[in-house]
C-alpha cells in the first residue's frame, strides 16, 4: 500500500509541477507603491494599467496561478480584465471586463488558440489574441 501511495504522489508531482511552472514561471506579484500588481520578471514590466492591482497579495497570486496561454487578469480601474503578458495589452475593449476576479480567471483558463470571451459593454464577445 505504501508503494502505491509513493508512486501516486510521485506521479502527481511529475505531472503537476511542470504544468504549474508553465502558468507563472515569469510572473510575480510585486508591490507598486499602492497595491500588488502582476509583474513579468522576464521582461521587467508591470502587467496592466500602471498603479492598478490587488489590495491583497493572495488575490494577486490567484490571478497569476490562473494565468494561461500568455494571459493573466488584473484590475483596470473598473473591472478585472485579461491582459496579454508578453505585450502587456488588454484583451477586448479597454476598461471593460469582469466584476469578479473568479470570472476573469475562468475566461483566461478556458481561452484556447488565442480566443477568449470578454464583456464589451453590451454583451459577451469573442476576442482574438493576435
Amino acid at each position: 500500500m505504501k508503494s502505491k501511495t509513493f508512486f501516486g504522489i510521485l506521479f502527481l508531482m511529475c505531472v503537476s509541477l511542470p504544468a504549474l511552472a508553465d502558468h507563472w514561471e515569469s510572473l510575480a506579484c510585486q508591490w507598486n507603491g499602492g497595491n500588488y500588481q502582476p509583474y513579468d520578471m522576464a521582461r521587467r514590466q508591470w502587467i496592466g494599467n500602471l498603479g492598478y492591482g490587488f489590495v491583497r497579495i493572495d488575490r494577486c497570486n490567484e490571478a497569476i496561478f490562473a494565468a494561461h496561454e500568455g494571459l493573466v487578469c488584473n484590475w483596470n480601474g473598473n473591472n478585472y480584465q485579461p491582459y496579454e503578458i508578453w505585450r502587456n495589452i488588454p484583451m477586448g475593449k479597454v476598461g471593460y471586463g469582469f466584476a469578479a476576479l473568479e470570472n476573469c480567471n475562468k475566461t483566461v483558463q478556458y481561452s484556447s488558440q488565442g480566443l477568449l470571451c470578454q464583456w464589451n459593454g453590451a454583451k459577451m464577445a469573442m476576442v482574438f489574441q493576435l
